[in-house]
């Protein structure tokens, strides 16, 4: 299996998961519980069993970004690093534009704007270099 189709399948088990945790708040909320129990007791169960699955697939990602390396710009670099490293830059984005949008006028906003930018590069370049690594790479 590819690792993008490991990413899809634990994002669609995390989905669930919240799904059903939604739907067991509801259940708690019903008058008669003991009408719902044993729905409420099933449902848990599922949950507990979304929940192993989805530490599969994370354990699953995690040892396959250890071993494989990618690409990025003229450096190799395992994909555990280079997904630090695009959440490292993804949050640097964030603040800057939180800087942004915080209307101090004491702030250069086009400078911001500026090294926004460059960042944008960066994290594009990162992610598409982890991208084409999870379409080609299989999980063991």
């Amino acid at each position: 299996m590819l690792v993008g189709e490991v990413i899809r399948r634990k994002n669609e088990t995390k989905r669930k998961i919240e799904e059903l945790e939604f739907y067991l708040e509801k259940l708690s909320n019903v008058p008669n519980i003991k009408e719902s129990a044993v729905i409420y007791t099933d449902v848990l169960s599922n949950v507990f069993s979304l929940l192993d699955e989805y530490q599969s697939y994370l354990i699953l990602l995690e040892r396959s970004n250890i071993k494989n390396e990618i690409k990025v710009g003229s450096s190799n670099v395992k994909v555990s690093d280079a997904v630090k490293l695009r959440d490292a830059t993804n949050k640097k984005m964030e603040f800057i534009t939180s800087l942004i949008n915080n209307n101090d006028a004491s702030l250069n906003v086009p400078d911001l704007m500026t090294n926004r930018d460059k960042l944008m590069e960066e994290f594009i370049l990162i992610n598409n270099s982890i991208e084409k690594s999870d379409w080609s790479a299989n999980v063991d």
